[in-house]
């Protein structure tokens, strides 16, 4: 990769963290333009570069600042990722991203990524089972309005939909699956492959709290977005997991259960051998 190439990835990871997208650049440079630098497809001419500076709303000390964009949390992220996720990682997480703060300039990403982490690691500590309300009314201003996800509201999205009712999560979905469906052949699989993840742990969520009219409607959209991808077993089995689970909630039976474990049969390694005895009775 050329000097002016490896920039591109840099320069993305400082519109993350001003909370900009591809959109809020129009006007300075293409949306596709934007995409295809910040890819490293196409070179950096010293213009261009200057364009894309004064378009992010930073000068050229602030983009020789590495410190600015945090990369040294990107080993940080993955310990905030994991399913037994570690609080001194969320803490030092939140402690950098406390530092960006600027007085009088609003940044909706950092309120949201400050506000999230805080009430993660609250969680954490209290054992509580969901998030306190003046959280979810914030998680839900900023999430009701985004089409498309970087890399950090995707590890925010998965450890906070289990946290915030499934009436709140599903006006997130909506808004980026009615996006995708009007975009379609711009969005890429990977956006797509995002969003079936939410969509499924959405009709989780509403499963538990008995929503089953959410629950049909994230089956509906799973359904959907799943034809537009590649056939992947995984989702599949997802799919059909699901739907035999919540068959299993509505109407317990001893055949709805032996569905459901005609359909976990073959994943016996991620079930306790009791729970599937279970289920063949």
């Amino acid at each position: 990769m050329t000097e002016t190439k490896a920039i591109g990835p840099f320069l993305k990871q400082v519109r993350y963290v001003r909370g900009l997208h591809l959109d809020d650049l129009a006007g300075k440079v293409s949306r596709s333009s934007l995409s295809r630098m910040e890819s490293g497809k196409i070179d950096l001419t010293s213009s261009r570069l200057d364009e894309i500076i004064q378009a992010l709303g930073v000068t050229f000390d602030d983009f020789g600042y590495r410190g600015m964009i945090g990369l040294s949390l990107y080993n940080e992220w993955p310990k905030v990722e994991a399913s037994d996720w570690e609080p001194e990682a969320a803490q030092r997480v939140l402690k950098y991203y406390e530092s960006l703060k600027e007085k009088d300039f609003a940044n909706p990403f950092l309120d949201m990524v400050i506000t999230a982490m805080s009430e993660l690691l609250w969680v954490k500590e209290t054992g509580a089972k969901q998030f306190r309300r003046p959280a979810i009314q914030a998680m839900n201003k900023y999430f009701k309005r985004i089409t498309e996800m970087t890399q950090i509201e995707e590890t925010i999205i998965e450890k906070i939909l289990y946290l915030v009712p499934s009436r709140t999560s599903v006006k997130w979905v909506r808004t980026q699956f009615d996006f995708t469906m009007a975009n379609a052949d711009q969005v890429q699989p990977k956006q797509k492959d995002c969003l079936l993840t939410m969509v499924c742990s959405t009709g989780e969520q509403a499963l538990i709290e008995k929503k089953y009219d959410i629950v049909d409607e994230m089956l509906a959209d799973a359904q959907t977005l799943a034809s537009m991808l590649t056939e992947n077993p995984t989702v599949q089995y997802n799919l059909r997991a699901l739907a035999a689970l919540k068959d299993v909630v509505v109407n317990p039976s001893p055949e709805t259960r032996y569905q459901f474990a005609q359909i976990i049969e073959t994943t016996l390694l991620l079930f306790p051998i009791e729970t599937y005895n279970y289920m063949r009775k």
